[in-house]
């Protein structure tokens, strides 16, 4: 299985360390089908990886829900453990369930790497609307 950082896992839950360098430069909360409802839920799910990263440059956050306090704790670690290299962003398949939410929550991760030279942003399939793409104004 993987973790959030996408190194393959035994039962014991330790990492394989056969995984090259540039993998560990890479943030990964990704397609566990997960609902994070709060900043404390999200941060007990990858407390352990994010332990073990010292900086990232590529961050995939697909395939869960956020609430805007998780999306919030993104960005803070955005802001704190990415590289100034951080090119590449996937906030795909997150606002599906959570419309209410997207305006705040989109903004706080666009703010985050607005000063970053990304080069691969990924939305797709989330439910934006006039609303939601408003939030992107100021990064394009």
């Amino acid at each position: 299985m993987d973790n959030a950082l996408g190194h393959e896992e035994d039962d014991s839950g330790t990492s394989d360390s056969s995984h090259s360098s540039e993998e560990d430069r890479v943030l990964k909360i990704r397609e566990k089908a997960k609902f994070f409802n709060c900043k404390k839920h999200l941060a007990k799910f990858i407390r352990k990886s994010v332990g073990k990263i010292e900086a990232f440059d590529r961050i995939e956050c697909y395939g869960n829900s956020y609430d805007e306090s998780s999306c919030k704790y993104i960005a803070e670690l955005i802001e704190e453990k990415s590289s100034d290299e951080l090119y590449y962003a996937d906030f795909s398949n997150m606002f599906v369930t959570r419309r209410e939410t997207l305006p705040p929550s989109m903004k706080l991760l666009i703010d985050s790497i607005s000063t970053k030279p990304i080069q691969q942003l990924y939305i797709h399939d989330n439910a934006f609307g006039p609303i939601g793409v408003a939030q992107f104004k100021d990064f394009l």
